[in-house]
């Protein structure tokens, strides 16, 4: 479901391992001073150009829009204006190898845990330049992410899976889905079947068993289903014939 993006990949990879090894933390540069000359004959020229009229080709142009004017229509967690969490702030110091800062960014705090959450960052990437919208995984002792296109989440009504799998871990469900979606449900190695909360377009849970399949519903009663990592080939000589979906 995931974009091929081996670019983004890559340098999703190499923020994870700064993050292993120290924080990065943006800074912001202090304004530098100006002589007052410097000032008064800066401030004669302003007044002198707001006194003329501009021609057509030099009026202001529109600042442009945020990745997010289009995506907020089928995800609605990007909707409106929010003040950034601490938590955000950092997910935004990650990307910013890949992610044009100077451009509109807005970021979503998805889901809090104890240690860390699940933040949606989207901006224009730099390599393209394309909007994207990545989710970034923080938790004390590890952390990751994955990105999509924006015109692919778009294009499609189904969920899109981090990591390009269910979760990075076998018993690890996480994905961003459209407001059509209005239930996710999990079939687990040992047959039971399990209902995923959505909020904030996120569904998300941790199983006690590894997943074997993910089946959604959409609001229409539409169902897609995607596989999950399990696979009987998985097989070890304390559990040589696990229970599998197939």
């Amino acid at each position: 479901m995931s974009a091929e993006l081996p670019q983004l990949e890559r340098l999703i990879a190499d923020a994870a391992e700064r993050h292993y090894g120290g924080r990065r933390r943006l800074r912001v540069p202090s304004p530098r001073l100006s002589l007052v000359a410097g000032l008064v004959a800066a401030a004669a020229v302003v007044l002198a150009i707001a006194i003329l009229p501009l021609r057509s080709d030099e009026q202001s142009a529109s600042p442009p829009a945020a990745p997010t004017s289009e995506l907020a229509a089928q995800y609605g967690v990007f909707a409106g204006e929010r003040a950034p969490t601490d938590l955000e702030r950092t997910a935004l110091d990650d990307h910013a190898d890949f992610l044009d800062l100077s451009k509109p960014v807005t970021t979503r705090l998805l889901r809090r845990f104890d240690d860390g959450g699940i933040v949606a960052v989207v901006g224009t990437t730099k390599t393209d330049p394309k909007a994207a919208v990545c989710l970034w995984v923080q938790r004390s002792a590890s952390g990751g992410g994955s990105c999509d296109f924006v015109s692919e989440l778009l294009g499609t009504k189904e969920p899109s899976f981090t990591f390009g799998s269910i979760g990075r871990y076998t018993n690890e469900i996480i994905a961003l889905v459209p407001d059509t979606i209005r239930s996710v449900r999990v079939d687990l190695k040992g047959g039971m079947r399990r209902r995923v909360p959505i909020e904030n377009n996120l569904a998300y849970a941790t199983t006690g068993e590894p997943i074997c399949r993910v089946t959604w519903t959409s609001a229409d009663g539409q169902t897609g289903h995607e596989r999950g990592p399990t696979r009987a080939e998985e097989a070890t000589p304390d559990e040589p014939n696990p229970p599998t979906c197939d």
